[in-house]
């Protein structure tokens, strides 16, 4: 595995493509192929759906009425959509270089994200972990890894203990 770090000059999701096979644990073709596998079966199978359990969480739990329902985060395909194109506009501006691992990493955390929204919004994004153990197989064998994208993903949302801020980033090993 090549340690090269690559500045991100396209769509993330693009520029994982275009990496060198050689800058992946293993062939980068298997990451690569893994990666779209994995999207296209969230996409096809829980984007849409954690786009309507976003929707009835929030009617549900008196968050909302149905006259603000056009005006709820979407959190389907669209929102990962969305999230990738922004977390490629921050590596640019940045002008950060990352290896091509990393960029794979990063991109799973962000289909992941939002998914464990279908079990209800309370803590949802802590509960990616359920559908990654679903889709079995498809989501790699590396231990590991599936924890790093586990963390990645919890990392968007939810609260510290100490101050009370939504910055659990900050909290993440290094």
């Amino acid at each position: 595995m090549c340690t090269d770090k690559y500045k991100v000059d396209k769509n993330l999701e693009a520029w994982l493509n275009d990496q060198p096979n050689e800058c992946f644990p293993a062939s980068g073709d298997t990451y690569k192929i893994r990666y779209k596998h994995i999207s296209d079966h969230l996409a096809n199978n829980y984007h849409n759906e954690t786009e309507k359990m976003s929707i009835f969480s929030a009617l549900k739990k008196g968050d909302c009425n149905a006259d603000q329902i056009p005006y709820l985060t979407n959190h389907g395909k669209n929102h990962v959509n969305t999230v990738i194109k922004r977390a490629t506009e921050l590596l640019q501006k940045a002008e950060c270089e990352i290896i091509p691992y990393e960029g794979y990493l990063l991109l799973l955390a962000i289909q992941f994200h939002d998914v464990g929204i279908i079990f209800g919004r309370k803590e949802h994004e802590k509960k990616c972990s359920d559908i990654m153990e679903a889709i079995g197989s498809m989501a790699g064998q590396d231990q590991i890894e599936k924890r790093a994208i586990i963390k990645i993903a919890a990392a968007h949302s939810g609260l510290k203990d100490d101050d009370g801020s939504k910055d659990i980033i900050s909290l993440l090993e290094k």
